[in-house]
């Protein structure tokens, strides 16, 4: 099963923005559907850009859709693996933060 399901495809370009870079209007990913991707992935490299994500966006990133998608995902494969990796990123960003400050 890949991350990318039809339905995923058209979140992802539903969600989609338009930034501007140097002058540029480029499209980029919303920040959500960045770490769905990577939450679907089991190299601890991604899990570490999602609790960096979860971090540094805090209350600018929509948790209740990650983890509704995370759950989605999970039912596609028979496991729970997706929303426990939220989880524990979700534990590890309010470690690493409280050590910022």
């Amino acid at each position: 099963m890949l991350a990318v399901t039809p339905n995923r495809r058209e979140a992802i370009l539903d969600r989609r923005r338009e930034v501007d870079i140097e002058g540029r209007k480029v499209w980029t990913i919303a920040p959500e559907e960045l770490v769905i991707l990577k939450l679907f992935s089991e190299r601890g490299r991604d899990f570490d850009d999602v609790v960096t994500l979860v971090r540094d966006l805090g209350a600018g990133l929509n948790l209740g859709y990650i983890e509704e998608w995370a759950r989605k995902l999970d039912e596609s494969i028979g496991g729970d693996d997706v929303t426990e990796r939220i989880h524990q990123a979700i534990a590890a960003a309010k470690v690493k933060k409280g050590r910022r400050r």
